[in-house]
């Protein structure tokens, strides 16, 4: 028989302590269950287990569990009543002592449905827009390209992308200085790519318009200041090349930026730093669980992950 370890116990805190109802127990009860079964399921070519320990349930267990239930078509609010259930019996667990820390405190819920979400791009299709289309070898083509490939590199504003200067650029550091809102400053590493564009970039301007007095990076097509609905303008122009989807604006490629880098593995503190967030909860909306990374944490468990 499938046991729960402190299942019990578990249910007579919510009811005692907790004061919840009886119905709602049950359905506590029910959730945390159908878990311990999932994880017998995923061991059954393993020795037959009376019990499953709960010091030996990790979070690619519960991520590979959560996975399998949005493939199969759950709702999103079910999904997360369920897990709500589990981060309960664990937080029991280790307010009792039996756990030294819950393998589920860390975890990034799936949102709710009728949450709006950012829009973005698969990094492989700006990496395309990037190499693969035609950029022309003149001002205008090299000034785009550059604009376009600093905007998904370091994720920088519409208005921090046309106030940016000559001198915002280190080379010798390979750092982008960025006045941000309420002026304030942040650096945002360059890549060698990034640099070795700007540098391209600076060239072709100076070739076009001489030695000229203006302090803007990037200049118009006659060496005037830009705007953002030119901004606007260009990435609607050239993310039409690699998608279909309505959201073709600068915001597209702040978000691809942030996206890009959380399932890459970067913390969510240094991508708000990046991303010059005065606070965490601005940043926590591009922690969005897609179903694509769920589907890559249950092929990595199910059906033979480890416990």
């Amino acid at each position: 028989m499938i046991e729960a370890p402190h299942l019990k116990s578990f249910i007579r805190y919510l009811l005692i302590e907790k004061n919840y109802s009886k119905h709602t127990a049950i359905a506590y009860r029910n959730d945390v269950e159908q878990f311990y079964r999932y994880l017998y399921n995923i061991a059954a070519d393993k020795e037959p287990l009376q019990t499953i320990e709960p010091a030996h349930i990790g979070l690619r267990q519960i991520r590979s569990w959560l996975a399998e239930m949005a493939i199969n078509g759950l709702a999103t609010n079910t999904i997360l009543r369920k897990l709500s259930s589990v981060k309960s019996y664990f937080r029991y667990l280790r307010r009792m002592g039996i756990m030294q820390h819950s393998p589920a405190v860390n975890l990034q819920s799936p949102k709710k449905a009728g949450r709006k979400l950012p829009h973005f791009l698969d990094a492989e299709k700006m990496i395309f827009l990037l190499e693969k289309v035609n950029f022309p070898p003149d001002y205008k083509g090299i000034r785009n390209k550059t604009m376009l490939e600093l905007m998904f590199a370091t994720g920088v504003r519409v208005s921090e992308l046309i106030n940016l200067t000559t001198q915002s650029i280190d080379f010798a550091r390979n750092l982008l200085s960025v006045s941000g809102k309420g002026n304030k400053e942040r650096l945002i590493p360059l890549g060698p790519r990034q640099t070795k564009q700007l540098k391209n970039y600076l060239t072709t301007r100076q070739e076009t318009f001489g030695t000229t007095e203006k302090k803007f990076l990037f200049l118009s097509n006659k060496g005037n200041c830009l705007y953002p609905k030119f901004v606007y303008r260009l990435t609607t122009q050239y993310l039409s090349y690699v998608t279909t989807k309505a959201k073709r604006n600068p915001h597209v490629l702040r978000h691809t930026f942030a996206t890009v880098l959380l399932n890459n593995g970067a913390s969510i503190n240094a991508v708000k730093k990046l991303l010059g967030h005065s606070n965490l909860n601005a940043t926590q909306v591009y922690t969005h669980t897609t179903i694509e990374t769920l589907q890559a944490a249950y092929r990595q468990a199910h059906p033979k992950g480890n416990l």
